[in-house]
Formats: structure tokens, C-alpha cells, sequence
């Protein structure tokens, strides 16, 4: 049976002009796997892997790992066609992980499980790592035994940058680096690694259309996130000034006090069949006396669709675009759910909104100039998270 699997993989990675050798490949420089802590990955436990992520996240489980770029490219044009995580083959169906397993006994490949988990734990899968059975008793000291270079930094930075967008921003970004509208960033990104003949350093291309969007944030944000990883100019200038401008701020330098403007939005009962929040309204009101004593403006709405969560929230961005206030607040009381590696919280009617878009109405300066540079607080309580 073990033969035939292989057989299986070899065909069907033939069948993209590669073999299992390109897919799983030998780094001497990746941290042995440590029994104790890390469970290897069987291929039972790679059918688990594979039955509990999404297509989306093996999407990005296949950029973070598969070094290979046109590879990497032809799996995930694939799963994103197909809309699975699984390979058709022979009337039988392969997940990616699966594959992997299989490609790295076939070759003896060693220490490539580490990879995996710590692709894992960037595409937010943190729960089915410790179901796993690693052993762990805290998230930094996890991901202190993953500190290494297990996935490429190169990767590790373009799939940060995608992850920190909303789904609205990652289509703006997409359609300006390639002229094509998709939400998976990271497909567009094997494709211009492709085109570059292997060359992974995307900064150029990737500040050039940041600036075309006119997002002065996302900008500062991608400088900081690569400070320290990436060798290109742009990030070894950051990385000079984040090292040597060392000063003591000036008495004049404080965020003023004084009144702000605080949304809640409380979400109580659920028309989608999922559980009504009862208790919310005492979390709501504690808020509301709680921001009262900070001279807020308080707004508060209940049971919105996802649709008038989005509107009315994009209302109060436009109040909060004000002189008068020196700060916002923004709490959300809802359910929530991870959907297409985004986090969204549930308008009434279970429709999701991506959090990184409340964020972004009220952080984004080119949105809300007035608010720039100001404090701004978002709360997010979420009582019930589902896992799509």
C-alpha cells in the first residue's frame, strides 16, 4: 500500500513536470526534530493535518513550505481552482500534507517536520498544533523551540504582509502587482518569484504598488515588518533607523487627554441558528460607564447584520475624522469565526466582516486623516469561535 502511495505522488507530481525530491528537499541548516517536544508527522497524522485545515490555509501551508516556486505555484493555482486541500488521482483523492509525508520518507529527507509545524502556527492553527501532542507551556516558549530559519524568511515576510491585510486591501494589492483581482496574495507572489527567475526579494514591486494605493500605513508596516529579515535597501534603511535613532522624547511629545468617541456594538441574538449571547448587555453597559468616565462620546448599537455593521461602523469613521475627539474606541461584542486565514466577527445574521477592515476604517490615515497618530483601542470579545 505504501508503495502504491508513492507511486501515487511520483505520477502525480510527474504529471506537473516535478518529482517528490522538489517537493520535500534537505535543509542541513533547519533544527532536528526533537521527539520529546514534536510529535513526527505520520501519515496518520498528516490525514488529520489535512481533514482539519481549509484550502485557503493549505494554500498558504504550500507557499510557506514548498521551496520550489513553479511548483508551489502549480499546487496552489490547483487547490484555489478546485477549492480543496486534496489532489485527484486515480479516482483517489491526496491531501498536501499527505504528499509531503510521503515525498520525505521516499528521499530520507530529515528535520522537515519543524517546517510544517511552524507553517502551521503561522497560518493561526495554534489548537491543532497542541492537539497534535507537542509539548509546549506557552505560546513563546513554542515559538522559541520553532526559532530558526524551518520556512524561509523571505516567505515568512510576503505571507505576514498578506495575513496583516483585509480581504478588501489584498484584491487592491493583487490587482496593482499583476492587474488581476484574487485574494490569494500568496499566488501572486509565486508568480512574480517565477517570473524574477527564482529571486525572492519582492520589496521593490511590493512598495511601489503599496504606493499606488496611497496607504502611507501599510507602508510604515511592511518597513517594520521586514527590518532585520530582509537584505533589500528599503529594509536594511529601516533596520539602520530602528538601531541607531535612540533618543529621549522631548516633555512636548504625549498624546493629548481629554473627550474620544467610543462605538459598541453589541450583538445579542443570532437569526443563523447559532447561540444568542445572553449576558452581553451587562458587557455592554460596563463599557459604556466604563468610557463615560474618560469624557467619551458614546454610540452604541444592537443586533446589526453584517451589512449595517459595515455601514454604520463606516459612519462612525467619517464622526471620528473630527478635530474635537483625541481618541477612539471600537468594541465589537459578537461570535466570530476563521475564515480563508481571516479573523471575522458575525453580523446578527451570521454573515461574517473581516476584523482587519474595522481596523483599517479608523487606523488607516488616508481614511481617517484627523485620527492619525492618535490612540485607538479596538475590542474585540468574541464568545463562540467557529472554525471554517
Amino acid at each position: 500500500m505504501a508503495a502504491d502511495m508513492e507511486d501515487m505522488v511520483e505520477q502525480l507530481l510527474h504529471s506537473m513536470h516535478s518529482s517528490s525530491a522538489e517537493l520535500v528537499q534537505m535543509d542541513s541548516s533547519s533544527t532536528p526534530l526533537d521527539p520529546k517536544k514534536f510529535p513526527p508527522i505520520t501519515a496518520e497524522i498528516a490525514r488529520h493535518i489535512d481533514t482539519s485545515i481549509t484550502w485557503m490555509e493549505a494554500i498558504s501551508i504550500t507557499f510557506l513550505f514548498i521551496d520550489k516556486p513553479n511548483l508551489a505555484h502549480l499546487l496552489a493555482s490547483e487547490m484555489e481552482t478546485r477549492q480543496k486541500n486534496t489532489f485527484p488521482y486515480n479516482k483517489l483523492e491526496i491531501g498536501i500534507v499527505e504528499m509531503l509525508v510521503i515525498s520525505a520518507k521516499k528521499n530520507k529527507v530529515l528535520s522537515w517536520e519543524m517546517k510544517v509545524y511552524q507553517a502551521l502556527l503561522l497560518v493561526g492553527q495554534l489548537r491543532l498544533v497542541i492537539n497534535l501532542g507537542v509539548q509546549a507551556e506557552s505560546r513563546e516558549e513554542l515559538d522559541a523551540a520553532l526559532e530558526g530559519s524551518h520556512v524561509r524568511n523571505s516567505r515568512k515576510l510576503l505571507f505576514r504582509l498578506s495575513d496583516s491585510l483585509s480581504s478588501k486591501d489584498s484584491q487592491k494589492l493583487a490587482c496593482h502587482l499583476k492587474g488581476e483581482s484574487t485574494a490569494f496574495l500568496e499566488i501572486v507572489y509565486l508568480e512574480l518569484i517565477k517570473e524574477q527567475q527564482g529571486n525572492e526579494v519582492l520589496c521593490p514591486r511590493l512598495l511601489k504598488a503599496i504606493h499606488v494605493m496611497g496607504s502611507a500605513d501599510l507602508e510604515a508596516s511592511f518597513l517594520k515588518l521586514g527590518a532585520g529579515v530582509c537584505s533589500c535597501t528599503k529594509h536594511a534603511q529601516e533596520k539602520i533607523k530602528d538601531t541607531v535613532v535612540v533618543r529621549e522624547f522631548p516633555d512636548t511629545e504625549f498624546y493629548r487627554t481629554g473627550p474620544g468617541l467610543c462605538v459598541i456594538v453589541n450583538q445579542k441574538t443570532f437569526s443563523s441558528g447559532l447561540q444568542d449571547r445572553l449576558g452581553t448587555d451587562r458587557d455592554r453597559d460596563e463599557l459604556e460607564a466604563t468610557f463615560t468616565l474618560f469624557q467619551a462620546d458614546i454610540v452604541k448599537y444592537d443586533n446589526l447584520k453584517a451589512n449595517e455593521m459595515m455601514q454604520n461602523l463606516d459612519l462612525m469613521s467619517n464622526r471620528a475624522n473630527n478635530d474635537k475627539y483625541n481618541w477612539v474606541a471600537i468594541c465589537v461584542l459578537s461570535h466570530g469565526r476563521r475564515k480563508a486565514n481571516r479573523d471575522e466577527v458575525l453580523g446578527c445574521d451570521g454573515e461574517g466582516v473581516d476584523r482587519k477592515e474595522i481596523i483599517n476604517m479608523f487606523a488607516d490615515a488616508s481614511k481617517c486623516p484627523k485620527m492619525h497618530m492618535k490612540p485607538k483601542l479596538f475590542i474585540f470579545q468574541v464568545g463562540c469561535w467557529v472554525q471554517r
